[in-house]
């Protein structure tokens, strides 16, 4: 780390501990607190953007039309989740149903999670191993 960025964050640090020990009103106390401790949140979360110390986080992406593919089967189970919940809710099916139907989803959206995982390493997915 740069020593101006050291200077930086040390200065908004002193300057949060002097906002919080010298001013009495709360609100004002606050207000005031805001300002540096989102300054140190953004320096936090940007982080080192040059050199060697930089990622970018390519190589860890997955293909767009599998991460598509995989979403899209995890909503339709979310939706036939909530489906059922709202049928056992309104007892059109009892609660036995209900439980299978949910073993079922939950049954699912393990292979989803493998399959994603695996698409993750770089491997074939679960589904396509099973063909």
């Amino acid at each position: 780390m740069k020593t101006a960025n050291v200077g930086t964050i040390a200065f908004e640090l002193a300057l949060l501990a002097a906002i919080v020990a010298l001013v009495d009103d709360t609100l004002l106390r606050v207000g005031l607190a805001v300002l540096p401790g989102m300054l140190l949140a953004q320096r936090a979360t940007r982080g080192s953007s040059t050199g060697a110390d930089a990622w970018s986080g390519n190589q860890d992406r997955r293909k767009d039309q599998e991460a598509r593919e995989h979403v899209n089967r995890l909503l339709q189970r979310l939706r036939e989740f909530h489906t059922t919940c709202h049928l056992m809710r309104s007892n059109q099916i009892s609660a036995d149903a209900a439980m299978e139907r949910a073993a079922a989803i939950e049954q699912d959206l393990n292979r989803i999670l493998a399959d994603l995982t695996e698409t993750a390493r770089g491997g074939p997915a679960a589904s396509e191993r099973r063909q």
